[in-house]
């Protein structure tokens, strides 16, 4: 909350390139935020998590600010977001294109034909 970007709605995608950054070990949001900036920028990341609760607890100590995709966020209770500012970028969209694939010879559950249809859901977006 004490952070120059806490006070804004919006901020650059640019302006990150100054900032001490805690992201995911891997993953595709890694991957972008990287070909944005270029190898450079691997200096910036002073963390590498594996999980959402690391990556909370890092930036509520002030070590660095991270970006997380929004729709991690919705599921999150007021206790989860406490002590934490969000703010969305105005100059970039990241759209996902999800997929899955199972084989259609097995029983497929119904928590997974649910899964299939929210992700289905989300790509017509």
């Amino acid at each position: 909350k004490n952070h120059p970007f806490s006070s804004r709605t919006e901020i650059s995608i640019h302006e990150l390139s100054n900032e001490q950054l805690i992201l995911y070990r891997t993953g595709i949001l890694r991957q972008y935020i990287l070909s944005i900036f270029g190898e450079e920028f691997k200096e910036n990341i002073i963390f590498s998590t594996d999980n959402n609760e690391s990556t909370l607890a890092l930036v509520r100590l002030g070590v660095g600010i991270s970006i997380i995709p929004k729709f991690y966020t919705e599921s999150w209770s007021e206790k989860d977001k406490e002590g934490i500012s969000f703010v969305t970028f105005h100059d970039i969209v990241v759209k996902s294109n999800p997929c899955c694939f199972y084989s259609k010879k097995r029983y497929v559950p119904q928590y997974l034909k649910k899964f299939i249809e929210i992700l289905i859901e989300i790509t017509k977006k």
